[in-house]
């Protein structure tokens, strides 16, 4: 507790949903939304996500934000500034699991961080990181698709292939959003 602020003015926002939500690019327009109002952000992503960009975080739509590319998620610490930056850090459910510990330190520190991310896996199950830091967020934005069958609302994220894979990295090759009906009927 001893990085603690007394004002406590840290917060901290998820962003969640299934796949082809519009997560990251809700990320993107609010970091683009401060840096118009003469803000500061830095944006961060995990160094595995390759999908569209090595180093910056590139929306489904091909909206960029400058990002950079991480290994671990505590290496934040080596490139914020001050605690007027806003972060942003996108794909947290691909972060290992001490994120949630150390992105609730941040806020706790003074930080306003807005988070991304999918907040359940092919097989409906919550994405751990994402799950805890809704519980501990200020504010939760949940997004949902369009079903790629009904045309309902979708809340669940289909793969495409028969892989097991739980952190698999794809796009609409691999992965599809589907109404709950119709992902339990493919389960």
């Amino acid at each position: 507790m001893n990085d603690l602020k007394k004002s406590f003015s840290g917060k901290l926002t998820v962003i969640a949903g299934c796949m082809y939500a519009g997560k990251t690019e809700l990320l993107i327009s609010k970091a683009k939304q401060i840096i118009n109002n003469g803000g500061k952000v830095q944006a961060f992503k995990p160094k595995i996500d390759t999908r569209y960009d090595i180093k910056n975080i590139v929306s489904h739509q091909r909206l960029v934000l400058q990002a950079i590319a991480l290994e671990e998620i505590t290496d934040i610490d080596l490139y914020i500034k001050d605690n007027e930056t806003v972060l942003f850090i996108d794909e947290i459910q691909m972060w290992k699991p001490n994120s949630v510990e150390f992105i609730n330190s941040l806020a706790n520190r003074g930080y306003e961080i807005i988070v991304a991310g999918l907040d359940k896996d092919f097989l409906g199950k919550p994405f751990e990181n994402t799950a805890f830091l809704m519980a501990f967020a200020e504010e939760v934005i949940k997004l949902s698709s369009i079903c790629a069958i009904s045309g309902k609302p979708a809340y669940f994220t289909h793969k495409l292939s028969s892989s097991k894979e739980r952190f698999e990295i794809g796009g609409n090759n691999l992965y599809e959003p589907l109404s709950r009906n119709n992902f339990y009927e493919k389960m």
